[in-house]
């Protein structure tokens, strides 16, 4: 099992913390990394996925002055605040999950949350939002390579999966 802890400081008080997620330890998959953290269902804690996201784009060596570790973490952001607003319903005692598996040529990114689930539907370029919300699908969708949604029954939870292809010359080195 990995621990995480991670801190995150607003106004010198901890709004978050990171404990155990009760996955496989990194390398539980044959030729997979593994990492796995646990957040509580507060806005502050968006950032912190999102910066989680942005090292594990470096890490895996997608080029920072392309755009591909951006959307990546983008699509992470968004995917995060959308399970913590609409699957949990900000409940700070509801965590949100995730889980990454590097291979050698995609990463991907499993969102949990506590909620109902949902039937993705993504917008068109066409269509014109003058709401303050409602473009993260798209956001999404834009920053990975492919992206599935997964009710599940036993606990009750949705899973958001996102794939991230790496191109051949910077898929990183697997141990």
């Amino acid at each position: 099992m990995i621990t995480l802890t991670l801190v995150v400081m607003r106004g010198g008080t901890s709004v978050t913390s990171v404990a155990a997620v009760g996955w496989p330890a990194a390398g539980a998959v044959l030729g997979v990394e593994r990492e796995a953290l646990r957040l509580p269902s507060l806005l502050a804690s968006v950032a912190v996925a999102e910066r989680w996201a942005c090292r594990l784009a470096a890490e895996s060596r997608l080029a920072a002055d392309d755009c591909e570790w951006l959307a990546l973490a983008l699509a992470v952001r968004e995917a995060v605040a959308n399970a913590m607003i609409h699957g949990n319903r900000l409940d700070p005692a509801l965590p949100v999950r995730l889980l990454l598996d590097r291979a050698a040529y995609q990463i991907t990114v499993t969102v949990s949350d506590q909620g109902r689930g949902f039937t993705p539907r993504v917008a068109s370029d066409r269509e014109v939002n003058l709401t303050p919300s409602g473009r993260g699908l798209v956001l999404i969708a834009r920053g990975v390579d492919a992206m599935e949604v997964v009710r599940r029954t036993d606990p009750p939870r949705c899973d958001v999966v996102l794939v991230k292809h790496l191109p051949v010359n910077l898929s990183p080195k697997i141990k």
